[in-house]
Formats: C-alpha cells, structure tokens, sequence
C-alpha cells in the first residue's frame, strides 16, 4: 500500500501548514500518522479523519516528515508560503526506517548529503540491549569501542577515539575528559531519541577534535502538539544483577512545550565465559534531563539542561586492594572512578527574510575524581567548557543554499586533588567557515572551507607527579601555544538510475595535542604506566578520500564505502623499555600514518511477511609511515541480524523476533605493546511485543557463553576475558 498526504498553504504572516493523511489505494484516513517539523521541533498526530494542522508557522525553508506504522517514512522539503497542493507517495516500511540526519548547520533527509552518516534509533537502542552508548554504537559498520570492563567504555569510529571523535549534545561540543584511555564516554540513553554518527573528518562543519568524525546525540522530541505523555522504562541485566529504571514527562501546547526525564543504573560486578567474577567491576549512574521550548512570530528557542553522577570500580588495582564481598554488593569502598557533569544550552532559530539564522550558546562543568584504594579523593580536575556558535541559511536561488557563520569555544582544566596527572591550563578556540551546497534533479554538489585558530597555555602546576631528580624526564614547563588550521570539505553525488546513487567526498581535519598528549609526567593509576607528554608536538592534520555507492529498492538495499585517510604528525604513545619505580615508561610520539578500510552491507525485506535480514562487514588497516601497525586498531568483523514481525497473539501486538551474529576475526596485526587476539563468535536473538500501554522486550546476546577477549579491551592484558551471556529484560509502559 501506499501513502497520499496532501497539504495546502495560507499566505500571511504566519502561515499555515494543513493537510489530510489517507491511504492512496483505499483512500481511508490514516489517523495517528506522525508529522514532524525538525527545525521548529513541532509535531503532532494526524486526527481520526486523517486530517493535520500547524498553526503558526515561519517563512522560509522547512523540512517535513511524515511517518505511520506500516509506511516508509518520506521528507518532504517545502518552501514556506505555499499555495500548492503537494502529493506524496509512501512505500511499505521497514523495521527501522531512518530519520532526518544533521550535518552541522541544518537538519536534512539522509539522501540529501555526501557524508557517510549512519544512524541508530530508540528502537535499536533497546532491541541491543547494551550497557552503554558506545556498546550499542558497534553494531554500526566501521564502528568498534575500547573498553575498560562493561561500565568504561568509548567509542571507535574507523580506528579513531578519544579527542579524535567529537561528540555533540543539543546541537554543541560536549567534553568531559577522553584524552585517557580509562576515561569513558559517561552519556547516559535516557531520553535520547536517536545517536548519528558521521564516519570521516568533519572540522569544516565542527572544528577540530572532529578529524575523526562526529556523534550527534539526539534528543527525544517534544510531546505532540496539544498533548501530554508520561512513561517509564525499567531493565533488568542478568549478568550483572543490574538494574535500570527510568521516567519522563512531555506536554506541549501550540507554542510551548516542556520535558523532563530521570532516572538510575545499577550494576554489580560482570562474569566472564567460564562464570568467573570480575571483582569491582561494578559502575551506577544518576541522570537528570530537563527541556523547554517556546515558539515566537519568527524565532524558536530551546533551553536544555542535563546533570550526571557516576561512580566505576577500578579493575587494575582491585586485583591487590579489593576485598571480594557480596555477589549483589554495590559498595564502591574499592578503588574507583567518580564522574560528574553539568551541561545547560539554549539553541536559537530566527527567520528573516527567508534567511535561517541559529544562535546557539552552552556550558558545560565536569568534575572527575579517583580514590585510589585509600578512602580518600587522590586526583581531583575540574573541566569547565563554553561555547557559542552562528550561522546564517541563505537559499541561492531554487536550488542551492549558502551557509556561513562562526563559532568561539573555550575551557579550562583545574586540579584540586593531591595527584597530578594533567596540568592546570586553559585553551580557546575562534573561527569562520563558509558552506555551499546545490541540489538538482540527479546532482548534489556541496563545499566549504573553515578557518581556526586555537589556543593552548599550560600552567605551573604543582610538580605533575615528579618526586626525586631521579625522574625519567625533567619537569614539564608551562607554555603557550597558538595552532592555525585550514580545513575544506568537497563532495558529489549522482543518482545514476532510480534507487542507485554514487558518491565521493574529499575533507580535512585537524587537532592539536590534548593536555595527556602535551604536558603528562607521571603515573596513570588506571593503565599502570608512567606517561611522558610531547610540549612540541606539531598540529595533527589528515585528509580523507572516500567514494561509496547505495542503491536501495523495496525489497533489497547494498551498499559500499571504501576510504583512506592520510595523518601528518598522527600522536601515539608508545614504551621506551625502560621503568620507574617498576612501571613502564611510555613517551608520546609523532608520525605520518594512514589509514585503509572499507565498509560493506546488504540486505533484504520481504514486505509482505514481514520479514528483514542485514548483513555487514567492515575491514581497517593502519600503519605508521614505516609500515609497523598504529595501536588500538579493531580487527575486522562481520555483522549479521534477522527480524521477522509476528502475527497478533491475543493481547500482544506489533510483536517481532530477531537472532544475529556477530563474528570478529583474528588481529594478528598489533603495535609495540599490544598482543594478538584471536577470532571469536557471539550469538544474539531477542523477542519484543506490545501489550495495551506495555512494552515489553526480552534480549539475549553472547548467548553460547563465549570466553573471548576484544583486541580493543584493556583487560586482556591482565587475563581479564570480556563480558559472558547477559539476557536484558525490558519494560516500557506509557500513560
């Protein structure tokens, strides 16, 4: 079946969008069809006679997406007034349709840029039934994590981590401390509608820390208009004796709206393979999300405010200084890690004369602190990061759009504990960019070029864990370093036939040294090394080129990218052979190094029985200028997964049945301080029904209780295996 919307325009100063949703062969009213206009964060269901409308709406270019159960969802571009009628056709859906992507400066339908952007959405978060963000990220082709047990962990993305990979909340940069390998990304999934990831330098749209790509966190959307909605999720984790529970709250009117979510996770210690306990391996968390939102005659503005508490056990040091007590025990009376943030936004959207203007502004405070195993804060940093950012939409003619504007970020690092790892310091960054993009017909050009200068001062700080003159190197000295960057991003596409589009896509990034990889001096009590930074480092800049194909059709959809990205002065640590005080001694290094891989999926859905099957299948190679292999780099993997929808059963409804694989091969390829890893085999599968306001799911991964160890985990170096079979109990219920 398909899908008519029609949609009519009046002219005025505020304008209206209505329309009715029907289905095209019967033409019967499709009531609850979902109607949502990203930029002014507006939507609304369709009424019992199919019809819609939104009062009060702006001048100037707007996205719109329609989407129903059953129907593939379809963005409809429109140019606000209008008076025409506008017809729209919707294929049968697929279990996970995609949504509107977001490139930088606006939000698009996914066809409608060069980047390489892949998606995961509510309904995936859950049927993965991960521990984390980052665990969830990996069924995504190219996209891997490093870990430090099940609560520590980070995302990869084409063998890039860390600062190397930015990562954006309510439309800004959000930091909380990833240059140390033991430092996780710490976001919470509550009220996350979706996670974007673009795979590739991106710094001609972000900046720098974006030379490896970019994860956009998506907020959930607003209640729809004249509505309210409550709801709760609650998870149980079987491997853990975990715990999640979490409630929300939406309401909106015609030009307001408000949210709030909190909520908790619990965890206990994980077992391995063989059942074997990893003692205080145990993490928690503590969110709390707060949203508003107002429409004006020609603005919106959307204010934001999320804070976390989290607390993860020290694996490293418990193997001598933690006492093993109950299998339930939450005490975190062991060495660990307490993180915790504050972050407050306010984006704003102005129309003028059919030009978008965004104004966004944000702050955000994250303090981390360790106890190393005495009962008392041994390392204490305060991170504290502002930014703003402009940009001006300005269409150019019917078919192209000009972007420009700037941004200013700054942040400053404070010790207060009595270990210092990092120094005080302060940094900044200012700049301009300009973006063009043209869309006609079969062709889709866009580019821009991007201006940076960014500033880094460190500062006397103690004696940054320097004890005696028997120190491996002398003390770090404080500088002041100004970097200058130029970045561009090229791209084209061409949709050769129906369904079939070939793309390519040159950019640039670039990212100075973090303070780890600058300034460090001292013991790194998660990774048992004595650090040495690099106060000379040169800038980090590479250039990537990659060309990929997609070709899509009801019933079948492939795709393929292929890429190589090429580093000048790529950081890396690497050991010197030497000790102090019987730990390692490792230096920073620089060197060129390039990066090759590939990124290939399939798939088939069966419409008519409901039924879909993916697979994928990623291959990455890195090496430095002289060949050898640069450090944490995944192995290749394959990826597989199967849904079929199942007919009503009594009460439950919409219920589905998924079983998928996931096979990693051997990586026989490490660097100087790594080891191999074998090839190993995880099995997963699930069910998920609905009952009334229930939703209820049951999911399964590592099911034949695999021992393995990941090449990117950080436990294998101590016999440590990753996580055994972890069955994930879920429950929503709305009201």
């Amino acid at each position: 079946m398909q899908l008519a919307v029609l949609i009519s325009f009046s002219v005025q100063a505020q304008h209206t969008l209505s329309g009715i949703v029907t289905d095209s062969r019967s033409n019967e009213p499709l009531p609850q069809a979902s109607l949502y206009l990203p930029e002014l964060q507006r939507g609304l269901c369709a009424q019992s006679d199919g019809g819609f409308i939104f009062p009060d709406i702006p001048g100037g270019k707007l996205l719109l997406e329609i989407s129903h159960l059953g129907y593939k969802t379809k963005f409809l571009n429109i140019s606000v007034p209008c008076d025409s009628l506008i017809r729209i056709q919707l294929e049968p859906s697929v279990f996970y349709a995609k949504e509107v992507v977001v490139t930088g400066y606006r939000s698009q339908a996914p066809q409608e840029t060069t980047f390489t952007i892949a998606q995961l959405t509510r309904a995936q978060l859950n049927e993965a039934g991960a521990f984390s963000i980052a665990d969830a990220l990996t069924r995504i082709p190219g996209v891997s994590q490093l870990t430090t047990g099940a609560g520590i962990s980070k995302p990869v993305l084409r063998g890039l981590y860390g600062n190397r990979i930015q990562v954006n909340v309510n439309g800004l940069r959000f930091d909380n401390q990833q240059w140390q390998d033991e430092h996780g990304l710490g976001l919470s999934d509550i009220g996350i509608d979706r996670l974007e990831i673009i795979r590739g330098p991106v710094s001609v749209l972000y900046g720098s820390d974006a030379l490896g790509g970019v994860i956009n966190v998506i907020e959930e959307r607003p209640a729809p208009v004249n509505s309210r909605s409550q709801d709760v999720n609650f998870r149980l984790y079987s491997n853990t004796y975990g715990m999640s529970l979490n409630y929300g709250y939406k309401k909106s009117s015609a030009n307001k709206w408000k949210k709030i979510r909190a909520g908790f996770d619990s965890h206990g210690d994980y077992s391995d393979g063989k059942n074997n306990r990893i003692l205080n391996s145990r993490f928690a968390s503590y969110n709390l999300k707060a949203g508003w939102g107002k429409n004006k005659a020609n603005s919106i503005h959307v204010v934001n405010v999320a804070s976390s508490y989290s607390l993860f056990g020290f694996v490293f040091d418990s193997l001598s200084r933690k006492r093993e007590d109950g299998r339930l025990s939450r005490s975190f009376d062991g060495p660990h890690h307490i993180v915790s943030y504050i972050q407050a936004t306010s984006e704003n959207t102005y129309f003028r004369d059919r030009k978008e203007i965004k104004f966004n502004i944000g702050a955000t405070s994250n303090l981390r602190m360790e106890d190393e195993g005495g009962g008392g804060i041994s390392l204490s940093m305060l991170l504290n990061s502002a930014n703003a950012l402009i940009q001006v939409i300005r269409p150019v003619g019917s078919f192209a759009e000009w972007v420009y504007g700037g941004s200013i970020f700054a942040q400053t690092n404070t010790n207060f504990g009595g270990r210092i790892i990092i120094p005080n310091a302060l940094s900044g960054e200012a700049s301009a960019f300009g973006y063009y993009k043209f869309h006609r017909d079969k062709w889709l050009l866009e580019g821009g070029i991007r201006y940076d200068k960014k500033l880094v001062e460190t500062f006397a700080t103690k004696s940054l864990n320097v004890t005696d003159n028997d120190s491996p190197t002398q003390e770090i000295i404080p500088f002041t370093r100004f970097y200058n960057a130029f970045n561009f991003s090229a791209g084209a596409a061409r949709t050769l036939i129906d369904n079939l589009q070939v793309k390519l896509h040159a950019s640039s990034g670039y990212r100075p040294g973090n303070l780890a990889e600058l300034s460090s001096n001292g013991l790194h009590e998660g990774t048992l090394r004595w650090e040495i930074g690099m106060p000379n480092a040169r800038i980090e800049q590479n250039l990537n080129v990659e060309g990929s194909v997609l070709y899509t059709s009801s019933c079948w959809h492939v795709s393929a990218s292929v890429y190589s990205n090429y580093f000048r002065n790529y950081i890396y640590l690497e050991p010197t052979g030497t000790e102090y005080y019987g730990f390692s001694v490792y230096h920073f290094q620089q060197t060129n190094a390039n990066i090759r891989g590939m990124e290939l999926s399939s798939g088939w859905r069966l419409p008519g029985i409901h039924t879909e099957w993916d697979i994928s299948y990623s291959s990455i190679q890195a090496d430095k200028s002289n060949g050898e292999p640069l450090p944490f780099i995944p192995a290749n993997k394959i990826t597989s997964m199967f849904r079929q929808k199942l007919p009503p059963m009594g009460k439950f409804q919409n219920a589905m049945i998924h079983a998928g694989s996931v096979y990693v091969f051997d990586q026989n390829r490490p660097a100087a301080f790594e080891t191999s890893t074998k090839s190993y085999l995880l099995i997963q599968a699930g069910i998920q029904a609905q009952c009334g306001k229930y939703q209820l799911s049951l999911t399964g991964n590592n099911l034949l209780n695999k021992l393995y160890y990941d090449h990117l985990s950080r436990f294998k170096y101590y016999g440590i295996a990753n996580m055994g079979r972890s069955i994930v109990f879920g429950l929503n219920f709305k009201f």
